[in-house]
């Protein structure tokens, strides 16, 4: 497969400038984000757009606005847009998250956001911007949701394991909660990402468990079945 071109079942998504290819943590957030037929929904961050294209077959009433702060990522988003069977439905922006005058509220809001806090910064800037917690800190993110979401809306996301207990913080400082935990394995026992869902209702926390591959490397059932309605062939 052409680096340059991630092919989907139902969709195909360029991702020639952005830095940062469509990988497991796409696949698995994508397959698992918020079932409930929300229909204003926002992407943070949107990179190639993946998140939204994958939600848009899944919910076939929904309305997206994805937000990319880089210029030709967001060109890029803009053209994975035009080119889907979803189109009318996707529209992308280019603008700081932080800054941008939305000018609706929304059901549901989901990101992968940026996650090295405290690594060495790469010499490419658009890749800083990307990988590198520089323009979306986490409690200032969290504040623009808190202003953006409806309330009895939801957030959800993908982070590093030892980023939970700052989100959890954070979230908490505007009275965010998390709802459910899915805990992502690399493999076996080599816990790797969780993927969160707020709200501002605190509950009994649901937990569950996604185990990527086998110790022989091979991809396991569950991730199989998990992905296998965006998949354009067999893995």
């Amino acid at each position: 497969m052409e680096i340059n071109v991630f092919k989907f079942k139902y969709f195909s998504v360029k991702q020639s400038v952005n830095t940062m290819k469509i990988g497991t943590d796409s696949m698995i957030l994508g397959a698992l984000l918020h079932k409930s037929k929300f229909k204003k929904v926002l992407d943070i961050g949107s990179g190639t757009g993946v998140l939204s294209l994958m939600y848009a077959q899944q919910n076939k009433e929904v309305d997206i606005i994805s937000i990319e702060i880089d210029q030709l990522s967001a060109e890029e988003l803009k053209i994975n847009f035009l080119n889907s069977p979803f189109k009318e439905r996707l529209h992308s922006v280019h603008g700081d998250f932080l800054t941008y005058s939305f000018e609706t509220k929304f059901d549901f809001i989901f990101s992968n956001p940026p996650y090295f806090e405290s690594d060495l910064l790469s010499f490419k800037k658009n890749k800083n911007r990307v990988r590198h917690n520089l323009t979306l800190p986490v409690d200032l993110m969290f504040k623009k949701i808190d202003s953006l979401l409806e309330i009895n809306g939801f957030f959800q996301c993908i982070i590093p394991v030892h980023l939970l207990l700052k989100y959890e913080m954070e979230a908490k400082k505007v009275s965010f909660f998390i709802n459910e935990k899915i805990s992502i394995f690399a493999k076996e026992n080599k816990l790797i990402r969780y993927i969160l869902i707020f709200s501002r209702s605190q509950n009994i926390v649901i937990e569950s468990q996604v185990v990527i591959r086998q110790d022989n490397n091979q991809y396991t059932t569950d991730y199989i079945q998990l992905t296998e309605e965006f998949h354009g062939k067999s893995l």
